[in-house]
């Protein structure tokens, strides 16, 4: 019969378990099974013998002696050779041999015998003789051939393949402390040394620089020595012009010149010329500018970024968009606008602010949002704050530009006000392709 276990349950007085019935039912027959397959023979008595047993079956299991020592291992089928007391054993012996120094000398687990343990001349395993082994060569072999470590096999490929451990390891977080110098380059190019000699990028640093044009490989230049320009040839400026020795040819040359209007007196400053040929006096501000260059002297400046043609600065008085974070290091103040005396249907005008502040209401309130402006695949947040008084109110319903929309509110249903505290309706508002999502909670800060 198989042992019968009593189920105690899963805890005390759980009531999960067996009946006690059912549990010492289970406990006779466990008795009855183990004196049907034991036969006892009570032993004399007295203080040489306190008594015993002997058993008439087969023992399936460990054999222990009174000390603990372990005689016979039914795990592994195994008798202590210790137990024998020096007396010889024959037939077939399973297990290790261990020296009295617990040298291995035959492994029992892996069925092979320590070369270490073999002592004097090594014969043959088949009583043949060894071949291939002389006082000096292996294999055929030099020793020196086992000295060279490039005829070595299966080398490791890591510092931890070798059992080194007091070296670098590349790839790896770990921090290692060098020895020697630990100066490390700071990554500046001036902390260089032997730095090549730069080129500035000045014109007057160039070496082997050309004296003519056609080293420059300049052709739309007169040369000194050959002027022959296609157009007209303009003076304006010159202090002179030396024709000595030139033959000047072709027809319309002035060769003479009367003076009809001199200039009488001297003239200083500013000249100017009409067109008779004329010259005067120039009158500042009327015939010559008198600016001086300062933009605080301009007349007429704009006042906008669009007067001035800016395209990546942020208006002020009109909605930007920034394309990247926006960070204040002071703080960020929100207008709020206050409303009462409220009941009904109420315009929240969005140009006045996101946050509205009602005092005095008298009634539920729909908020109906105007001029808000949210551009599709955009969302805001809109607060109204109700202060309340004995009897609270509540923001009922919502609206954007007079179409009401769906309050999705928190935990799935509407809240109530709380009277004489003051109550936070937050709206978070998205824009989905032109269809609005509505997203309401309050927060009572009584």
């Amino acid at each position: 019969m198989a042992q019968k276990n009593i189920n105690i349950g899963s805890s005390a007085n759980k009531g999960d378990g067996d009946p006690i019935r059912t549990a010492f039912s289970k406990t006779q027959d466990n008795f009855t099974d183990l004196y049907s397959r034991l036969i006892v023979v009570e032993s004399a008595t007295g203080t040489g013998n306190p008594g015993g047993a002997t058993i008439q079956q087969s023992i399936i299991g460990d054999v222990i002696g009174q000390d603990s020592t372990l005689i016979i291992d039914s795990n592994n089928s195994t008798v202590n050779a210790t137990t024998v007391n020096s007396q010889n054993i024959t037939g077939n012996f399973k297990g290790s041999v261990v020296a009295d120094d617990s040298t291995v000398l035959i492994d029992g687990v892996n069925g092979t015998i320590s070369a270490g343990a073999l002592t004097g001349s090594l014969p043959a395993i088949d009583g043949s003789a060894l071949t291939g082994i002389t006082a000096t060569t292996l294999n055929g072999q030099a020793a020196s051939h086992y000295l060279d470590f490039a005829n070595f096999t299966n080398t490791p490929t890591t510092l931890a393949g070798y059992g080194i451990t007091d070296s670098l390891q590349l790839g790896t977080s770990a921090t290692t402390a060098l020895a020697g110098n630990t100066a490390l380059f700071s990554g500046a190019y001036a902390d260089l040394t032997g730095k090549p000699t730069l080129f500035s990028g000045a014109f007057a640093d160039l070496t082997s620089k050309p004296t003519t044009l056609a080293g420059y490989g300049i052709t739309d230049a007169a040369t000194l020595n050959n002027m022959a320009p296609t157009g007209a040839v303009d003076f304006t400026g010159a202090t002179s012009v030396d024709f000595t020795g030139a033959t000047i040819s072709g027809t319309s040359f002035l060769t003479s010149f009367t003076e009809t209007d001199p200039v009488v007196g001297a003239i200083t400053g500013i000249v100017k010329a009409d067109g008779s040929g004329n010259i005067s006096a120039a009158v500042a501000g009327t015939d010559y500018s008198t600016f001086d260059g300062a933009f605080s002297s301009l007349t007429g400046k704009p006042t906008t970024l669009a007067g001035y043609g800016i395209t990546d600065a942020a208006n002020t008085s009109a909605e930007t968009t920034f394309t990247a974070d926006v960070k204040f290091d002071t703080g960020v103040e929100e207008k709020f606008a206050t409303l009462t005396g409220s009941t009904g249907v109420v315009a929240h005008d969005c140009d006045n602010g996101h946050v509205f502040y009602h005092t005095g209401a008298a009634g539920d309130i729909t908020a109906n949002f105007t001029n808000l402006g949210l551009t599709a695949e955009y969302a805001t947040n809109l607060t109204v704050i109700i202060n309340q008084g004995a009897t609270p109110y509540e923001v009922t319903a919502v609206q954007i530009g007079g179409a009401a929309q769906t309050i999705n509110w928190q935990g799935g249903s509407a809240p109530t006000g709380t009277a004489n505290g003051i109550d936070a309706f937050s709206f978070t508002i998205l824009n989905d392709g032109g269809s609005y999502v509505v997203l309401g909670q309050m927060v009572d800060f009584t």
